[in-house]
């Protein structure tokens, strides 16, 4: 039987990230960054916006990779902290 392994996401803090899911409850709330990985790299992302609607994150994330240069290593990504209950203000 196939084992799965989860690969967790985080920050250059350590904190526990959570991508943009259909059914995340907290699609809505404006606690969505970007943040920015070396390539290969599922840890160390550095925050590179201000928490922001999803919207807002996924038209700056785009724009950003859409400005590398091609042999440029970095991209960039949104996500929220994982930690953030489905009570937090908008």
């Amino acid at each position: 039987m196939a084992e799965f392994t989860h690969f967790e996401i985080s920050d250059n803090e350590g904190r526990s990230l959570a991508s943009a899911r259909t059914n995340d409850p907290l699609r809505h709330k404006s606690i969505w960054a970007v943040y920015k990985f070396g390539r290969g790299f599922l840890n160390g992302g550095s925050q590179q916006s201000e928490m922001v609607d999803l919207a807002t994150a996924k038209l700056t994330a785009d724009s950003l990779n859409g400005s590398r240069m091609s042999d440029e290593e970095d991209y960039f990504k949104v996500y929220r902290l994982s930690k953030i209950q489905a009570q937090s203000k908008s």
